[in-house]
């Protein structure tokens, strides 16, 4: 079957308006919960059927930055609170469009090691270990396609995404008084140090549903994601760091209290990597670049579902 010319120029309606403001917003954060907001409002007119999901949750956030040749140089660990907040439309032929916009920001333990900037570098604090606090941000704004494969239980679909995700890394500073790598007196005042992460992601995977009862069922997804085009800015600079390959998994129960309104649990996970940057000049801290790195993101979350 053909989906109807009402349908289509619904969909047409929602991803159309998407792609255009993809390209007249300038990317910054504060921006995608506006996106989200005019697209809702679109997609809500497209469907009666159309639903919103409300998931608070807890982000178990890591982050790891290695050398060419594995050596550890720093990473970041901690739980940090945020929400998750979508909107599915159900269209003819088994398909649905949706949003997904996502905010988490919290603080966690940083452990890593100072850099001389010296030339030649300072030996007794160049790599010396250091520990202090990083306040993370991490937002994403996505848009998805997902045909049903098969019209009753279980339900089997699949899914693309596409998704523009902001990270904001402000690594606290600290006063350190320490013995140094050759054996000296060290104190002095680390410096904080601000990072934005930025990138579009490409998703695309299987989702399946499977029936417990009349009133309850528990869905599972897997798939693949590509970072594209990702950078980071620092200072007065921006590096263009490599895009690779990850991965992501989910698992949710739901339970129905009513006709409209479902309530429920999840879990996600993901993984994904930053290959090393450019090697650029910056004015203040000199030779720069960003090393090779791995994320490994767990979000458990409670789920309210309404129908419209």
């Amino acid at each position: 079957m053909i989906i109807s010319a009402i349908a289509l120029g619904h969909v047409y309606s929602v991803l159309g308006l998407y792609f255009v403001l993809l390209i007249i917003m300038d990317n910054s954060p504060q921006n995608f919960a506006f996106v989200f907001l005019a697209l809702a409002l679109v997609s809500m007119n497209a469907n009666s059927e159309s639903q919103i999901t409300i998931a608070p949750g807890f982000m178990n956030f890591e982050y790891v930055e290695t050398a060419d040749d594995g050596t550890f140089l720093d990473g970041e660990k901690g739980i940090i609170p945020g929400i998750r907040i979508e909107l599915n439309v159900p269209m003819e032929n088994q398909l649905n469009v949706g949003m997904v916009f996502e905010y988490f920001n919290g603080t966690v333990d940083y452990d890593g090691h100072l850099q001389s900037l010296e030339d030649p570098p300072d030996l007794n604090i160049d790599m010396l270990p250091f520990e202090t606090e990083t306040s993370e941000t991490v937002i994403s704004f996505s848009g998805y396609l997902s045909k049903q494969l098969s019209p009753t239980y279980p339900h089997l679909a699949f899914y693309g995404a596409f998704t523009i995700k902001a990270w904001e890394r402000d690594i606290k500073g600290k006063f350190l008084s320490t013995t140094g790598n050759l054996g000296l007196p060290v104190n002095l005042y680390i410096p904080p140090l601000y990072e934005l992460y930025e990138w579009w992601q490409l998703d695309f995977g299987l989702k399946y549903r499977l029936a417990l009862s009349p009133k309850s069922y528990m869905s599972f997804s897997g798939g693949f994601l590509r970072t594209t085009d990702p950078t980071m800015e620092v200072s007065a600079s921006r590096l263009s760091l490599q895009e690779k390959w990850g991965y992501n998994a989910g698992i949710a129960w739901m339970y129905n209290l009513s006709q409209q309104n479902r309530l429920g649990l999840g879990a996600d996970y993901t993984y994904w990597e930053f290959g090393r940057s450019n090697v650029i000049i910056d004015p203040v801290l000199g030779p720069i670049a960003e090393p090779n790195s791995e994320s490994n993101m767990s979000v458990v979350y409670l789920r309210y579902e309404h129908r419209f």
